[in-house]
């Protein structure tokens, strides 16, 4: 009976977020959440007066350039650190002392990952997500499953990571494997790919994709979009991946400046 309130939550939350409100409602909505937030525009292309749904302003977009691109491997997103760490006999830790197997995340049973990083996307964040690095689409599987929340103070209490509907990017880079796992969230059923050309078909069964509108990614290229908030996990081969834990970071960051920066 949870699993269906929860789908129904998530469609009815997304039929709001694509109603098209009179104008002036619809700005006087989207103000008062900017306000709420405290969100900042300074980086976004955005213009009121061209939105004609909430989800037009929850999808904004960058500016051109306004993001200069780190050195080695970046930060796919904007949000804040969930949890970084070397991977040890197949499991992370989540968050803190709650341990999850990669094995459940990715829904495989052979992987090549060595390090992890994840990341919290807040309401108030940008949600088109990047290519970290120089990247080839080599498989794209969905995982069905819930929309739990993804909050810290949730994710402490039940391990949503493996029980929340999800999308996994298997690629390879010059420097090995890397897998982007891309995490759906209570009121979050849409997420959209570059490679596929458009939304991930949602499905009731697990489904791989191995046929793509596009493959190869250079590092900084969008990758595709939530609709509404989420979470990311990363892994990495041979890649180390070092940051400040709870510490918000920007898509384009250098991870390994951020490890040595994070604090000041």
């Amino acid at each position: 009976m949870i699993k269906y309130f929860q789908i129904l939550l998530a469609k009815l939350v997304g039929w709001m977020a694509f109603a098209k409100l009179p104008p002036q409602l619809l700005r006087w909505f989207i103000r008062l959440y900017i306000k709420y937030y405290k969100i900042s525009l300074d980086d976004f292309d955005y213009n009121e007066k061209e939105i004609s749904c909430f989800n037009d302003f929850f999808t904004r977009k960058l500016k051109p350039n306004v993001r200069p691109l780190g050195k080695d491997i970046v930060s796919p997103v904007d949000a804040c650190v969930y949890a970084v760490g070397e991977i040890h006999n197949g499991q992370i830790f989540q968050i803190k002392d709650q341990e999850i197997t990669v094995e459940g995340l990715l829904d495989a049973d052979r992987f090549i990952a060595d390090y992890f990083m994840s990341f919290y996307l807040s309401p108030a964040d940008y949600h088109r997500f990047h290519a970290p690095v120089d990247l080839k689409v080599t498989s794209i599987e969905y995982i069905p499953g819930m929309f739990y929340s993804v909050r810290p103070k949730i994710a402490k209490k039940r391990k949503v990571f493996l029980k929340n509907e999800r999308v996994v990017l298997d690629c390879e880079t010059a420097h090995g494997k890397l897998y982007l796992v891309f995490v759906a969230a209570q009121n979050v059923g849409k997420i959209e790919l570059k490679a596929l050309g458009g939304t991930c078909p949602g499905k009731k069964a697990i489904t791989l994709f191995d046929e793509f509108q596009q493959s190869e990614f250079q590092k900084g290229d969008e990758l595709g979009v939530f609709h509404m908030g989420s979470s990311v996990v990363m892994l990495t081969e041979n890649t180390p991946l070092k940051s400040v834990e709870n510490y918000p970071i920007k898509m384009g960051e250098s991870i390994e400046e951020k490890s040595h920066n994070g604090n000041k």
